[in-house]
């Protein structure tokens, strides 16, 4: 069955460089090398153009080697993006700098390239413009269920704060517990939005969302695990 736009997916995958095998995005833990799927809306943009493309032809459980051209990647380098700038605009950084970092001037991320008789070289492409990119990867898992994909949603959105976040999809409302490890998060209220924005687009049921925030004087000690506790609310739900 080939995947439809708009379906959510879990992916295994480790992409490289072709042309120096450079390893620069995986689903892998880098100290277990254990998977953890990335969630991925097909069609969508959440990816790169040319494997977006790739996954629309793929299956549940399919594995693929996957080579995505520049066009369809980072794009062509540009030589209008490699500027010569006087070192001196640096300013205190002008003594603190060397070949290949990264800076950011005139509010653009660039990376230095030469430095010499008073000037700096400044390049504004992407470091992997003008690359082809290799994917190894596998669909292990087309989420079929408002239930699944709503949960999903909420995994990936808070991935970045390494906190499990609980939430529970009891007919058309979504209950989402924010622990208090993120009461204070920078770019919490940013999370929450795009969290909701998209239970709304992929989990079609859902027609509230309500975070809750719950304080205690005396908070008791965790009693049950993350699953454990979702298990239980769900055998409590008519």
């Amino acid at each position: 069955m080939a995947l439809v736009k708009g379906s959510l997916i879990l992916t295994d995958y480790t992409a490289t460089v072709k042309d120096t095998a450079e390893v620069f995005d995986t689903t892998k833990n880098k100290d277990t090398d254990a998977p953890k799927p990335k969630l991925v809306a097909v069609g969508e943009g959440w990816v790169l153009r040319g494997l977006d493309e790739s996954l629309a032809d793929m299956s549940p459980g399919e594995k693929k080697t996957i080579e995505v051209p520049p066009d369809k990647a980072f794009g062509a380098r540009d030589p209008r993006k490699v500027r010569m700038i006087p070192l001196r605009k640096l300013g205190e950084d002008a003594e603190k700098v060397s070949i290949g970092d990264t800076i950011t001037i005139d509010k653009k991320e660039g990376v230095i390239r030469y430095i010499g008789s008073g000037r700096v070289q400044i390049d504004y492409n992407h470091r992997l413009a003008g690359k082809t990119i290799m994917y190894d990867l596998e669909v292990t898992k087309l989420l079929d269920s408002d239930d699944a994909r709503s949960k999903a949603v909420v995994d990936n959105g808070f991935a970045d704060y390494n906190v499990d976040v609980v939430s529970v999809l009891t007919g058309d409302s979504l209950e989402v517990a924010i622990p208090k490890e993120l009461f204070r998060a920078e770019g919490l209220q940013t999370a929450k939005h795009f969290v909701q924005r998209d239970v709304f687009r992929y989990a079609k049921s859902v027609k509230k969302v309500r975070y809750v925030e719950e304080h205690m004087a005396n908070p008791p000690a965790a009693t049950m695990s993350k699953k454990e506790f979702v298990q239980q609310v769900k055998a409590s739900t008519p």
